[in-house]
């Protein structure tokens, strides 16, 4: 193999592929321009300049930046980047208040599944280069195969989740062209996102929602619905989560804070109420000893996101309901 392709080398999941490729790419006069202008909100006059190396895995205690390079811009002003690449991995907001604190501009790189889920995300402060934004700064200029090939698949990746997003938006059942990142997962990240879009369409404000990646599940955690239900500040929210290990998509109504003595109290107040849409509501166990457990859930696996934000809305106004109602009535 004369002319390997980077994504050949290194597997796409490995974020130093990705942090070679851009670093590789920052290094390049005739380029760094191009890539910098490719992040929303950074706004330096070109033509810009390295001062210096870019330094890879450098200490900036607490934390380890993957890149960090200091640009001078047209009018001569200083500029330090801190970079940190993403591609399916948790977006960790300590990590990056520790670059801003120590000067640095933090710059989170998401040419994967991150940068998609990372719609959900707030990161005050923090600006992003996504692989769509980089396969449009330089489109039409000729690299190295080695290079170029990473940089056609960032863009062939990229539109393979708009492609993704759309479906999901529909419901309309289509296989998905080949690509870097797992269908299943692409899918349910594609269908949480267009379901978040959908609840701010139907008046959900941004803020009030959270995108969250664990272990077993991904979701959106929707605590504007959170009421506080018990004295000891037990209360019920709203979430909706796609498994990871299954496919298995839920609204649900769960309980969490307090006491279990709080939790008891506010399960059974809930447990007690009536869900007025068409779709199946299933009872959850009363598990008083987790810290959130599920009051009520709803199988959303053939649900598009318009009428998953219908049922969502439905359980937050019993949550309301209920919380707007003394104790016992």
């Amino acid at each position: 193999m004369t002319s390997p392709e980077l994504l050949q080398v290194v597997p796409w999941r490995y974020g130093y592929a990705h942090t070679w490729a851009l670093r590789w790419l920052m290094q390049q006069p005739q380029l760094l321009s191009l890539v910098l202008g490719a992040i929303p909100g950074l706004d330096l006059p070109a033509p810009l300049r390295l001062e210096g190396p870019i330094v890879t895995e450098k200490a900036l205690k607490p934390a380890r930046a993957d890149l960090v390079a200091t640009v001078r811009d047209a009018a001569g002003q200083r500029h330090r980047l801190a970079i940190e690449t993403k591609v399916d991995d948790a977006i960790r907001a300590e990590q990056l208040s520790a670059y801003a604190a120590l000067g640095y501009q933090p710059v989170l790189y998401l040419p994967g599944l991150t940068g998609l889920s990372a719609e959900g995300v707030s990161t005050p402060g923090v600006l992003r280069l996504t692989g769509s934004g980089l396969a449009v700064a330089l489109a039409g200029i000729q690299l190295p195969p080695l290079i170029g090939s990473y940089v056609g698949a960032v863009c062939a990746e990229n539109e393979r989740m708009q492609v993704a997003r759309s479906a999901e938006r529909t419901g309309e059942e289509i296989k998905l062209p080949p690509g870097k990142t797992g269908d299943r997962a692409l899918k349910d990240v594609a269908w949480l996102i267009e379901v978040r879009a959908a609840l701010i369409a139907d008046g959900v404000q941004a803020n009030a929602m959270r995108m969250r990646v664990e272990r077993h599940d991904r979701g959106i955690f929707w605590g504007g619905s959170w009421r506080e239900l018990a004295p000891d500040g037990a209360g019920a929210f709203v979430e909706i989560t796609a498994a990871v290990q299954a496919d298995h998509r839920v609204v649900a109504i769960k309980v969490g804070g307090g006491s279990p003595t709080g939790r008891g109290f506010v399960f059974d107040r809930l447990a007690a109420g009536v869900l007025s849409d068409a779709h199946s509501w299933r009872r959850g166990a009363r598990r008083l000893t987790r810290e959130t457990t599920t009051i009520w859930a709803l199988d959303a696996a053939g649900l598009i996101p318009a009428g998953v934000s219908a049922c969502a809305r439905t359980a937050a106004d019993l949550v309301s309901s209920v919380a707007a109602r003394p104790a016992g009535s």
